[in-house]
């Protein structure tokens, strides 16, 4: 199943955040993925779902590049908290701030 038709399947089933957070933290385990980045759209805040999706990156540099584009539409979009998947989810509360990730990853080049 698509990863927005899940999205749109949890708002209106009902599931409550933290749940379609840890089912798009294990389906980007499964996937292979090293990063999840939980974003808003802005434009879709009236939405079930509140305009919340989940972006999985298999590469730090695809998560970096999809963090500098939310930063980038501040108008429109937002970082929650980003995310690492090779750690416990419930270990990283809070997640880690776009700018603490961005932050890291420069220092760590």
């Amino acid at each position: 199943m698509g990863g927005w038709l899940l999205l749109v399947l949890l708002a209106f089933a009902g599931v409550s955040e933290p749940d379609r957070r840890s089912v798009r933290f294990a389906e980007g385990q499964a996937q292979g993925a090293i990063w999840m980045l939980e974003c808003q759209d802005l434009w879709d805040s009236s939405d079930p779902d509140e305009g919340v999706y989940f972006h999985l990156a298999k590469t730090t540099e695809e998560a970096r590049r999809e963090v500098c584009n939310v930063l980038a539409h501040p108008r429109d979009l937002r970082v929650l908290g980003v995310y690492k998947l090779d750690r416990d989810l419930p270990g990283q509360t809070p997640p880690m701030s776009a700018r603490q990730f961005l932050r890291d990853q420069n220092s760590s080049e």
